[in-house]
């Protein structure tokens, strides 16, 4: 598996720092490019309206899409300074679909992001910016779970097969990413109809 690019979503949480941390260990092991995501708030157009909680408001949320703009691109000069090669980019929107696209846009291969730990309803009523890359990336994800992480690779890695194309795709993912050391268990479920009695 070749690696040239290696995106991460940024948005400033403890999470999001974890992932990057993640991403930029592999962008060192594999000499790939960093590319830096971030999806902010979506600028609001003046709109010339009289009440001053409406323009106080769009005030707000446009300064804070300059300062969280201004954060990754000093992000960015601070990464390079380690000697890697590293680009950013800031867009706008619902942050699962801009993620996916804009890694779409860059050519990268592989899009780390944090997680965020949400199940059940939360995930129900707040949604998964991790479940939206999944589900609409054109290329591999690797969702970061906080907790200690080993710089040469996992040492434990699990997979699901179905003897597909996408299966052997995902264990030659695995092996490439894998610790030298590490163990990869395969594991196939087969569904079994009991007929009625």
């Amino acid at each position: 598996m070749e690696l040239g690019k290696i995106a991460v979503g940024v948005d400033f949480s403890d999470e999001s720092t974890a992932a990057l941390e993640h991403a930029t260990g592999l962008c060192k092991r594999f000499s790939a490019e960093l590319v830096l995501i971030h999806v902010g708030p979506v600028a609001l157009p003046g709109t010339g309206s009289i009440v001053p909680s409406v323009r106080v408001w769009e005030e707000v949320v446009n300064q804070r899409a300059t300062e969280e703009r201004m954060q990754v691109r000093m992000l960015a000069e601070k990464i390079a300074k380690q000697g890697l090669k590293v680009s950013h980019v800031a867009v706008e929107g619902e942050p699962g679909e801009q993620l996916a696209k804009a890694a779409d846009e860059h050519a990268v291969d592989l899009i780390v992001v944090g997680s965020h730990g949400r199940t059940g309803a939360k995930v129900f009523l707040l949604g998964s910016t991790s479940q939206g890359v999944v589900r609409r990336a054109h290329c591999n994800v690797l969702v970061h779970r906080p907790g200690p992480q080993r710089e040469q690779g996992p040492a434990s890695i699990l997979i699901g097969t179905d003897f597909s194309e996408h299966a052997e795709e995902a264990l030659r993912v695995a092996i490439a990413m894998a610790a030298d050391d590490a163990i990869i268990d395969l594991v196939h479920f087969v569904h079994v109809v009991v007929p009625a009695a």
